[in-house]
């Protein structure tokens, strides 16, 4: 993501930790988010038809912990 950013590709929404740890962090702008902004709804997103065992797991992992909502 970080690189499609500093390449001027587009904008993204990551932790301040992770960008912090990436190479090239001092190469795009920073703007923080109101509070308001702090819990948003994430979607997992994979390419139709591709399923793995990986995936698979993880999101039957996500659902046993109950954090997963299908919403469609």
């Amino acid at each position: 993501m970080l690189a499609c950013v500093s390449a001027g590709a587009g904008l993204a929404l990551m932790p301040r930790s992770m960008l912090e740890s990436m190479p090239g962090c001092t190469t795009v702008s920073i703007w923080p988010l109101s509070e308001s902004f702090r819990y948003l709804r994430t979607w997992l997103v994979w390419r139709r038809g591709t399923v793995s065992q990986s995936l698979t797991m993880f999101v039957r992992l996500l659902e046993e912990r109950g954090v997963v909502h299908e919403e469609i």
